[in-house]
């Protein structure tokens, strides 16, 4: 249950991510044997064509991520402003100790938030595609994550302190 609920969250992350995503790229190499060079295409394009989204399924898919990006970044600002006043509470010579189960209480709130709207954005996505391109964005996903999270692994052996990014920083 744990490992779902886990592919879940991080599942909704990276559909966000894919179809949030208005990053330009460089030119690549297509075709290094003639010596060509074009344009890359967005992400977000290459995704389109290689699900075979019709016209009204991108038109969903851009209506459920506007919706969806407000009310995460709203959340994600909440959540941001509840961790300062932790980190301050948690600063203070005194500490309320009452204080902080409140703080913590209403981050887990908002967090718990946060996980259903990822939910309710992958169940969604479900409903708009069909099971054929909903397996292919899985399998994406999928290698999106993997390259993520080797990248996140290369990050931290560059660090020299080990306690950047932390949640008190």
């Amino acid at each position: 249950m744990k490992i779902k609920f886990k592919q879940a969250v991080v599942f909704a992350g990276v559909v966000a991510a894919l179809f949030l995503s208005s990053a330009a790229y460089a030119q690549s190499v297509d075709n290094a044997a003639q010596g060509e060079m074009r344009p890359r295409r967005e992400p977000k394009q290459r995704l389109i064509e290689e699900l075979g989204l019709t016209v009204e399924q991108q038109e969903q898919i851009k209506e459920q991520c506007s919706e969806n990006k407000e009310k995460n970044k709203e959340l994600r600002e909440k959540i941001r402003s509840k961790r300062l006043e932790l980190k301050q509470e948690l600063e203070k010579q005194n500490i309320d100790k009452s204080k902080i189960d409140s703080l913590v209480a209403e981050i887990k709130i908002l967090m718990g938030q946060q996980l259903e709207q990822r939910v309710e954005s992958i169940l969604s996505m479900k409903e708009i595609l069909t099971p054929e391109q909903f397996e292919k964005f899985q399998q994406k996903v999928r290698i999106t994550i993997k390259n993520r999270r080797g990248r996140l692994k290369n990050k931290s052996k560059e660090r020299k302190d080990g306690l950047k990014g932390g949640f008190l920083e």
